[in-house]
């Protein structure tokens, strides 16, 4: 994992631009909450990046979980894996967007930058517990908001390792106190 690690580290500002290309072209919200994501897969030979944005162009009553619900994060993956190959892996992904919370209504939820939802995570659950996603696999959040905390930002980014990331929620998709 260490040598696509260091390729990872020299196309992350592409990956970065890809994920708010995603976000600014690709993705639909009836509420104009938008995420782009890009995917960096280890093929087994090569490696390849897959984007895409959200698609929630309208409201859906009961709202859409788990496979029907569109996230830019699976869209993304679905994207990479649509071909499973042996030793085929995801590097890393990143995540674009101007918010900060997917329930803006709930203190929880807020970050220095967007995690991926609850469905998200299980599907990054599912895909390690398949192999194609390890403990490694780097999850790259950034968010472009005009202010944060009182601090004149143009780009915010948090960076942690898959187990990283999943080790911050409990088994019902809540924070855990710090």
């Amino acid at each position: 994992m260490e040598d696509h690690l260091k390729y990872y580290q020299s196309v992350r500002d592409e990956l970065v631009e890809r994920a708010r290309l995603a976000r600014d072209t690709m993705a639909r919200s009836y509420r104009d909450f938008k995420v782009g994501c890009s995917v960096l897969v280890w093929t087994g030979k090569e490696y390849v990046i897959h984007s895409a944005g959200n698609d929630t162009p309208e409201r859906v009553v009961p709202p859409r979980q788990g496979k029907e619900k569109r996230c830019a994060e699976r869209q993304a993956l679905e994207l990479a894996l649509v071909e499973p190959k042996e030793g085929q892996i995801v590097v890393a992904i990143v995540t674009f967007s101007k918010e900060l919370a997917t329930n803006p209504d709930d203190p929880r939820h807020y970050h220095d930058v967007l995690h991926p939802c609850p469905d998200c995570r299980q599907l990054l659950r599912e895909l390690q517990a398949q192999g194609k996603i390890t403990d490694e696999t780097v999850m790259n959040n950034v968010h472009d908001r005009e202010k944060s905390d009182d601090r004149d930002v143009k780009m915010w980014s948090e960076e942690r390792s898959t187990k990283g990331l999943l080790s911050l929620y409990d088994s019902q998709g809540h924070r855990k106190e710090e």
